[in-house]
C-alpha cells in the first residue's frame, strides 16, 4: 500500500478529488520510472535519457579517482558502462546524440592520463 500510486489520464479535476479521498493512495505524475527507466508511450527524447547519461558520468567520476590499470579500465567499460547502455537499448531506441555522449564519456575515462 505505501508504494502504490494513483494515475489519472484525461480525467477532470472534479473527478480526481473525490476519487483521491476514497483511495488511500497519492496521485502520481507521469513519466513514471520502472527499474530505473522512464515509462513513456511516445518516442524517447534526449531529456528522457538524461538519467542514463548522468548515471554513466557519476560512475566514471568516481572511478577517475582510482589508480586503475589499462586492463582495469577496459573491464569497467565493458562490464558496467556498456551493460548500462545495452540495458536501455533493449527497451528503447536511443538517439544518436545520447549514444555519442555516452561514448564520449567512456572514451574520456579510457584515455585519462596517468
Amino acid at each position: 500500500m505505501p508504494k502504490s500510486v494513483t494515475f489519472f489520464v484525461n480525467v477532470s479535476q472534479h473527478v480526481n478529488d473525490p476519487t483521491l479521498v476514497l483511495l488511500p493512495f497519492d496521485e502520481g505524475l507521469l513519466p513514471v520510472k520502472y527499474l530505473g527507466m522512464p515509462l513513456v508511450s511516445s518516442q524517447l527524447f534526449n531529456r528522457d535519457c538524461k538519467v542514463l547519461v548522468d548515471s554513466v558520468k557519476n560512475r566514471v567520476g568516481y572511478w577517475k579517482n582510482k589508480f586503475l590499470s589499462f586492463a582495469g579500465r577496459v573491464q569497467l567499460i565493458i562490464s558496467k558502462l556498456s551493460s548500462m547502455q545495452n540495458y536501455w537499448k533493449s527497451v528503447f531506441i536511443l538517439t544518436c546524440t545520447i549514444i555519442k555522449e555516452i561514448e564520449a564519456v567512456m572514451r574520456g575515462f579510457f584515455m585519462v592520463p596517468k
